[in-house]
């Protein structure tokens, strides 16, 4: 008696067949990796007829396969939304520190858990409600988390189809609506007053830290970067690196908006600047260190070698706030508010030129950034701003840092 009929191994690459049932097999054609996940991929299909019949279909599905283009199919049809995001935020350097530190967040909180663990080709309009009503009822999120939840799982979607060729039908990504913007925190000119003298008392550089945040709009990590190189001999502040807490240490990178600028500083807060780089100079002449102009003016060190901490400043501010009896809601970001309402509402600057001073990021311009824009007009629109600002100062904090 004969055993069961045998054929010749396929030779490896061109696919597999099995026999379901009599006459019915299945044949699967192994394609590549997944370029999201790093696994396995193969594509299989159904065949009804003889052996023959399915050993020609096979060499016709895997002729099709080949000649598919590769990014249409290297994504598996059961790639999970986890996945997706998980390689987006792999992938997205270009987002600051903590924004990334934000998405990440969002995903193992409210992401994860949730809608990541579908299959993104199972992802519906429903169920996208669902999930959206689930993060505001259940969990308690407001608008504007639900909007950053979007915003992290749209561009997941949008990078690997755009870089990898994922197929979603973006019609099924429900936009939830948009967050009523908040009315921007400003400290009133009562509040100012009460924070420069708290912050007199603490001494060291906090009244010039201060000082340059009122003066100057600058953001927190961008102050802390500065060098006593970065103030030229006309007042001007070259703001080219901010500083930003990443896993593992600080690390110097451009400012928000991607954008090194220009910020002229009126002659009053130049009078501060030198009188702290003065304050400075003998405090390590004392401790026998000499002076270097390549110092942070912001250090954690003596030396000046270490930036401070940007979530120092921030810890710092709590102490203020809570001395100098400030609003409890009022943050550090206050004082950038104040700078441009002051230039905005009353003395009435246009906001384009307002953004370039402070380094908005729709305000950034074509590539060529903005030292290759400031012009002489550029100059002395940014003078009269500096000016106007620190007129409104004098009438806050009329004494200077002699009597710090």
């Amino acid at each position: 008696m004969s055993g069961p009929e045998s054929h010749p191994k396929r030779p490896h690459g061109t696919g597999t067949l099995h026999e379901l049932s009599p006459g019915l097999w299945r044949l699967r054609v192994y394609v590549g990796r997944d370029v999201v996940t790093g696994r396995s991929i193969q594509r299989s299909r159904q065949f009804t007829g003889t052996r023959a019949g399915a050993e020609k279909a096979l060499r016709q599905f895997h002729s099709e396969l080949d000649q598919a283009p590769t990014a249409k199919r290297l994504v598996s049809k059961r790639i999970l939304l986890n996945e997706v995001v998980d390689a987006h935020l792999a992938a997205s350097t270009e987002l600051a520190p903590g924004t990334r530190r934000g998405y990440a967040s969002l995903h193992k909180n409210h992401v994860s858990t949730g809608i990541g663990k579908e299959r993104v080709d199972a992802i519906t309009a429903t169920a996208m409600r669902r999930y959206y009503a689930g993060l505001a009822e259940t969990k308690g999120l407001k608008p504007a988390s639900i909007w950053s939840v979007y915003s992290l799982i749209s561009g997941a979607l949008r990078r690997a189809s755009r870089e990898h060729g994922l197929v979603f039908d973006f019609n099924q990504l429900v936009t939830p609506p948009k967050p009523i913007a908040e009315k921007q925190q400003m400290a009133t000119d009562e509040e100012l007053s009460r924070l420069f003298k708290v912050a007199d008392q603490l001494g060291e550089d906090w009244p010039l830290l201060f000082r340059l945040a009122c003066a100057t709009g600058m953001r927190r990590g961008e102050l802390v970067a500065l060098r006593w190189t970065s103030m030229d001999d006309t007042g001007r502040l070259y703001v080219d690196k901010a500083i930003a807490d990443e896993k593992g240490g600080l690390i110097e990178k451009t400012p928000k908006n991607g954008f090194p600028r220009y910020v002229q500083v009126d002659d009053e807060t130049v009078r501060w600047w030198e009188h702290e780089k003065q304050r400075v100079t003998e405090q390590l002449a004392a401790i026998g260190v000499p002076f270097s102009d390549e110092r942070f003016v912001f250090s954690a060190t003596p030396e000046g070698t270490t930036p401070k901490r940007p979530d120092r400043i921030s810890n710092v501010w709590d102490t203020i706030r809570t001395n100098a009896e400030l609003n409890a809601s009022l943050e550090f970001r206050a004082l950038r508010n104040w700078h441009v309402t002051i230039l905005d509402d009353e003395l009435g600057f246009e906001l384009a030129k307002i953004g370039r001073r402070v380094g908005h990021s729709r305000s950034s311009g074509t590539a060529t950034g903005m030292t290759a824009r400031y012009s002489l007009s550029d100059k002395k629109v940014d003078r009269q701003m500096a000016d106007g600002v620190a007129e409104k100062l004098a009438t806050i904090r009329p004494t200077g840092p002699s009597s710090v």
